[in-house]
């Protein structure tokens, strides 16, 4: 009975624990707000496991997410993935 007890409580505090996590964009990145206002994002590196922390300002962010956007336009556009600088 002990067992199941401790079995129970274990899955619960696994369930909880995967339920906190941080505010994230539509793309799944996690947002950290730092104290000089600035904005940090973590994001899933192609090939590694490890996340890359990318910060700057409110407005550095609007536009790297803006460009991102536009180079994803360009590349779904141009033949076998080719992109011109």
């Amino acid at each position: 009975m002990k067992l199941k007890n401790k079995i129970i409580t274990v899955s619960l505090a696994i369930l909880i624990s995967a339920c906190a996590v941080g505010p994230s964009d539509k793309y799944g990145r996690d947002k950290l707000a730092t104290e000089d206002g600035r904005v940090c994002i973590k994001e899933k590196v192609v090939g590694s496991q490890i996340p890359k922390r990318v910060c700057g300002t409110p407005e550095e962010m609007a536009m790297l997410q803006k460009k991102s956007e536009e180079l994803m336009r360009r590349m779904q556009r141009k033949p076998n993935g080719q992109v011109s600088q």
